[in-house]
């Protein structure tokens, strides 16, 4: 019913938490850089930020348009909301280490494969966790299209 294809909704959902998010931790890193005087840093930190801040927030947003809560309060004896938000933070740690892992190993492979190339093997690394990252739009897309408010919210 939305003017808006999910897709193009999905997308516009995601870029602005990454790009603040983005944005911020170039600045603390830029603050960082300069105390430690290696300048060379920060344009690798900022791109292996970007993919994995949109795996985050692709992550979050698929796993709420999934599993929807209303926001409760949180009393010091409720396990049953501690545990849900254990089990989704655990989750999402584990989509961004599994995907961080996966290109660690491309990039190591490109490593050894290029004679010890490190701005091959970064290329490489970087390459596989961009394509990864570029998932989680269509992946949010498809769960905010799956998503009907009126069957998926509980009840009060």
């Amino acid at each position: 019913t939305m003017p808006l294809r999910p897709m193009a909704l999905a997308a516009g959902q995601l870029i602005v938490p990454v790009a603040l998010c983005t944005a911020f931790q170039t600045g603390a890193l830029a603050l960082a850089v300069w105390a430690r005087g290696r300048p060379e840093l920060l344009p690798i930190g900022v791109l292996v930020a970007l993919p994995v801040n949109l795996i985050l927030f692709g992550v979050e947003n698929i796993l709420f348009l999934m599993f929807p809560t209303r926001h409760a309060v949180f009393n010091p004896g409720d396990l049953e909301m501690f545990g849900r938000q254990l089990l989704l933070m655990m989750f999402k740690t584990s989509c961004v280490l599994v995907c961080c892992v996966i290109a660690f190993g491309a990039g190591a492979l490109a490593y050894l494969a290029t004679g010890r190339s490190v701005i091959i093997s970064g290329v490489v690394a970087w390459c596989v966790l961009a394509g990864a990252s570029a998932t989680v739009i269509p992946a949010t897309a498809w769960a905010y299209e799956r998503f009907d408010v009126s069957l998926d919210m509980p009840a009060d």
